[in-house]
């Protein structure tokens, strides 16, 4: 440990050289803690600025110009902290780490950066939204307002008067479709909605920070310096991206979708899947713009427009959303393998009208002298599936068409969809309520479209 200059102070820095023996985690945990306590210091003044506007004198312009304050001191303070402290604390805690041998597999300098200037925001919006309201305000308006909040939670119920007098002034989430978006402003009056876009895995994240309908982010030079990504162009038939002559990938124009990747760099790192490398180098694009670069592709197709909107188009590879929950096409082909009466097998997300996501379909082949049961078929899909990730469709075919590589052709049978009037082969459409597979024709097709069935 090594003395400053102060008389009887200790720095919190520790030196490979300058001891013999690493070292202890008590002294890695004092460090942690300096660290963490660094952090609280805007969430103090951010309290007290709360305090003020929940007092009695707290509303009105007087107790946001408080909140503001409070929490632009403690900004200020975090920021000035940070910057002139946070080098010597992560080198000493870094070098602690490495020598107990513990690695770190984020960056930790953006880490506590985004996540300090994060509560600094976070607070500035509570003490705006926590401030008390009007006086005078009747007790029966408050109950029309907590019955429009319980109507927002609700929005396929029928129009009431009172759902435009509620309390919400702000939606955030990820994968809200263009129409259900305008529909929802316009029904329930103007509040902002924010859309987002990220992935647990990813290395990238977009933010649609304008409240454009439809779009998941806006793409400006300033914003690629903290979150880099590029859309280039993919051919959804071979399932590949393209590459030019020298073997670079294509930037695609204003308007054209194309895969949506980001750039794997300390900074922005992809720490890979759990198991096998393979899967992990699966999502790796090398040698994308230049010799050695690696990109993580994210498995969306994405399009920017001419103003930088970037809206969200299709997912692509083995991967489909429904119902919210991400669905593995590999993992369900497999589990319907292991059916006795099915040869082959290759599962698909089809466009329903009216349903949000993809729904799962399954093309499917007969061992020689099988029949298929359905309520038998069910059985077995419960039993080793979940249940956003059961079929909703099952196709039946004599063979499966290959590519010249011998790939399954997904892209084409998912355009083709699951209308039996666009189709020739036999159709089944699961039943949770009877707990099988049944005949899908014309009639069950209108019922599904019309809402009368749902899936």
């Amino acid at each position: 440990m090594a003395v400053g200059s102060g008389p009887g102070v200790a720095a919190l820095s520790w030196s490979p050289g300058a001891a013999r023996t690493p070292p202890g985690r008590t002294e890695l945990q004092l460090k942690l803690g300096a660290v963490a306590a660094l952090l609280l210091l805007p969430l103090c003044c951010g309290l007290g600025a709360l305090c003020c506007v929940r007092g009695p004198a707290g509303s009105g312009p007087r107790g946001a110009a408080l909140s503001l304050l409070g929490c632009l001191g403690g900004g200020v303070l975090l920021g000035t902290a940070l910057l002139d402290l946070l080098p010597t604390y992560l080198g000493s805690i870094g070098a602690a780490l490495r020598e107990l041998r513990i690695p770190l597999q984020f960056p930790l300098p953006e880490f506590l950066l985004a996540m300090g200037f994060l509560l600094v925001l976070v607070l500035e919006h509570a003490a705006l939204a926590l401030r008390d309201r009007p006086a005078g305000a009747e007790e029966d308006d408050g109950e029309d307002e907590e019955g429009a909040d319980r109507a927002l939670l609700t929005a396929a119920a029928p129009p009431c008067p009172s759902e435009r007098r509620h309390r919400v002034r702000l939606a955030v989430g990820s994968g809200l479709r263009p129409d259900v978006w305008r529909g929802f402003v316009r029904r329930f009056g103007p509040l902002r909605v924010v859309e987002t876009y990220g992935m647990t895995e990813g290395n990238v994240t977009l933010f649609n920070y304008t409240g454009t309908p439809g779009a998941v982010g806006r793409s400006s030079f300033i914003y690629k310096l903290f979150s880099p990504f590029e859309i280039v162009r993919y051919d959804v038939a071979e399932g590949a991206v393209v590459r030019d002559e020298r073997g670079r990938c294509i930037r695609v124009r204003p308007g054209e979708p194309g895969l949506l990747i980001a750039p794997v760099t300390p900074r922005t790192p992809f720490l890979g899947y759990a198991g096998s490398p393979e899967l992990s180098e699966q999502k790796l694009l090398r040698g994308a713009f230049a010799d050695g670069d690696t990109f993580f592709s994210t498995g969306d197709l994405m399009e920017e427009d001419c103003d930088g909107f970037v809206r969200f188009c299709d997912r692509i590879g083995d991967t489909f959303r429904w119902k919210g929950e991400n669905v593995a096409t590999t993992e369900v082909a497999e589990a319907l393998l292991a059916h006795a009466a099915l040869q082959e097998a290759t599962v698909y997300g089809v466009t329903v009208p009216g349903h949000e996501g993809r729904a799962g379909m399954a093309a499917v082949v007969l061992r020689p002298g099988w029949a298929l049961d359905g309520a038998e078929l069910f059985r077995h899909v419960a039993a080793v599936l979940p249940p956003y990730a059961w079929p909703r469709f099952i196709r039946l075919q004599e063979r499966l068409e290959v590519t010249a590589t011998f790939k399954q052709r997904k892209a084409l049978l998912a355009q083709e969809g699951c209308d039996p009037s666009r189709l020739s082969a036999p159709l089944l459409l699961l039943n949770t309520a009877a707990a099988a597979y049944e005949p899908m024709g014309a009639a069950q097709w209108d019922g599904i479209v019309t809402g009368r069935i749902r899936l």
